[in-house]
């Protein structure tokens, strides 16, 4: 509601008014604010502006006072509307600010973690100034693959740091009998922080993340031949996601399961593919607004099938629409096989856009067609309502090496506001790695990636996909299976096939972007080394899983070439991405145990 002065009478509307000629003055009366025409003279047009502080660390839930100073009137905030420059790329709330500057930070960390605050100057919109507000928290959930719908794998709490990750150890560890590749999922439930991860036998547990007491237990029905790689039931590679006090993960017998998550009990069952057809469901769900977006893929292509994204309700499980990664319309012979969709879906809901990267075409696909070719081996970015295609990058045409696009997508903004884009803009950006040995990043709006699709060479390259610099590519060790990278302190974090973390410099338009190699420890197991774990972040330090048999800890202070410091032994690969949620963290290894490591074992 606004006030505006009409003769000798207020008057009010829904909707703003604005002014002819002068600007308003503004005078406040104790709670009230009246608004006059021409009551004095106006102040000169601001020249320049600056906000303190202009970066400042916060915790969920603070407050905090920004003060604007301008040029020519000095330290006033009456001389600026204050704004908040983004909305959450996950739809979490990023907190409010007042018309006088007073900042409330969200409840929960958002992702991107970094809120940038913007003040305008009201007699001179063209001047603005930023600030950035990092947002922290000693404590918050880690509830799917990645954290959030972002895929960021970053957490926001404080207590775990370079200065006392020595003191890192075991507080417990649970014998789930059988290799635990996926991810867990910590999340509070009817007050019971609860760690939720399955394992290649099918059954999915739910464990005290304090004491590791198992709280229940879910196995899944045995169907057909199942995924039987590393498995003697229905493999649960699918990580589980946690929403609304359920939790959603597929299975190698193609079924999507939503069970209680303090119970156990099952809700409801889709199968999306048939295992006797060659289906299976490795993709870790993402739930967003009452959906479950997930993917399909072949049972390790024992046949080879075609992949598919589905939408299904969350509440009933019924499938609301599906996206096929193969035109069977456009296939010579109606039965191309191939893209399937194997990573974990990442929803823009800043720009309404779910992405999801493709596999390989199967070989009736080759020599590919037209529309069959499209999507293989690229990102797609689909409207999350409606299932309809917004765009696609398409990184290998007619591939014959099996380069998918198998890491799940992040969603990220420039960390520094002037970088990737004229002063005082924020970009947002979307990055995947594929088995090719290349990260793609690419800008993001609202029509999905903001550029037209292109086949990029399959050297072994970074590229950086940006408007103005399209491509940028640096040497880098080949040889990436697809894994996960991630955006952390301005760096995006790429782990190799060949046991090496390359450090990339967040991408700049038209600037050379610098590139850091983090050699690991000597590995007996060469190449297998970093191999599937994606990387997961806090404070100044990335944690991935090897298949040296450890959980390593790597320096990330924003200076190039980062350091191995730290490390701890387990019994078998850690193919498990590691979760970190209040002072613990959390992974699976192939010896078939969880592990709760925290400071101290404390």
């Amino acid at each position: 509601m606004s006030w505006s002065v009409d003769k000798n009478k207020f008057q009010h509307s829904a909707a703003p008014r604005r002014s002819i000629g002068r600007p308003l003055c503004t005078v406040a009366i104790g709670v009230q604010i009246l608004l006059g025409a021409g009551c004095g003279s106006q102040p000169d047009p601001i020249t320049s502006l600056s906000i303190s502080p202009a970066r400042v660390s916060v915790s969920t839930g603070a407050t905090l006072q920004f003060f604007a100073s301008v040029k020519p009137t000095g330290n006033t905030n009456a001389a600026v509307t204050w704004s908040i420059d983004r909305t959450a790329a996950d739809d979490e709330s990023v907190g409010t600010i007042s018309t006088g500057g007073l900042y409330t930070a969200p409840a929960v960390v958002p992702y991107p973690s970094t809120v940038v605050i913007r003040a305008t100057g009201i007699s001179n919109p063209g001047v603005v100034a930023l600030a950035i507000v990092n947002i922290t928290s000693p404590g918050e959930d880690w509830p799917k693959f990645r954290r959030d719908l972002a895929n960021s794998g970053v957490s926001g709490e404080t207590g775990i740091s370079s200065s006392n990750i020595n003191l890192m150890s075991l507080k417990w560890k649970f014998n789930a009998g059988a290799p635990v590749s996926a991810s867990p999922a910590v999340a509070t439930v009817r007050s019971i922080r609860t760690v939720y991860v399955g394992h290649a036998n099918g059954t999915m547990y739910a464990l005290n993340a304090e004491t590791g007491e198992q709280l229940w237990s879910y196995t899944v029905d045995q169907i057909g031949p199942c995924s039987v790689y590393l498995s003697l039931g229905c493999l649960l590679a699918s990580s589980a996601a946690v929403e609304n006090g359920i939790v959603y993960f597929g299975s190698g017998n193609g079924f999507v399961y939503a069970l209680d998550a303090a119970t156990g009990a099952l809700q409801w069952k889709t199968q999306i593919g048939d295992p006797n057809l060659g289906y299976a469901v490795y993709a870790s769900p993402a739930v967003y607004k009452g959906r479950v977006y997930v993917g399909v893929a072949s049972a390790y292509d024992t046949p080879c099938v075609p992949g598919r994204l589905d939408a299904l309700d969350a509440t009933t499980g019924a499938p609301i629409w599906k996206f096929d990664t193969v035109d069977q319309a456009t296939c010579p012979t109606g039965t191309c096989v191939g893209a399937a969709v194997w990573s974990s879906p990442a929803v823009d809901a800043q720009f309404g856009t779910v992405y999801v990267g493709t596999g390989n075409p199967g070989a009736s696909c080759i020599p590919p067609t037209a529309n069959a070719a499209k999507y293989p081996d690229g990102i797609l970015g689909l409207d999350p309502g409606t299932g309809q295609l917004k765009s696609y990058f398409q990184a290998i045409a007619d591939d014959r090496a099996d380069a998918d696009m198998g890491a799940a997508p992040i969603l990220f903004q420039t960390s520094t506001i002037d970088q990737c884009a004229a002063r005082n803009q924020v970009r947002y950006w979307l990055g995947v790695t594929g088995k090719n040995g290349k990260a793609y990043l690419g800008p993001r709006g609202l029509g999905g990636l903001l550029r037209d699709p292109a086949q990029i060479a399959s050297d072994p390259s970074i590229i950086i996909a940006s408007p103005l610099a399209l491509p940028y590519s640096q040497s880098q060790a080949c040889g990436s299976e697809g894994l996960q990278v991630t955006d952390f302190g301005n760096h995006i974090f790429v782990p190799t096939g060949g046991g090496q973390l390359i450090d990339v410099q967040q991408p700049s338009i038209g600037q050379t972007t610098s590139l850091g190699i983090i050699q690991p420890p000597p590995c007996p197991q060469g190449d297998f080394c970093l191999q599937w774990s994606s990387p997961a972040a806090i404070q100044d330090l990335i944690f991935i899983g090897g298949g040296d048999n450890s959980l390593h800890a790597v320096t990330a202070n924003g200076t190039p070439n980062g350091k191995f410091v730290w490390q701890f032994p387990v019994q078998g690969p850690v193919f498990s991405s590691p979760a970190i949620s209040h002072g613990r963290i959390y992974f699976g290894s192939n010896d078939g145990f969880i592990y709760c490591l925290s400071i101290n074992g404390q």
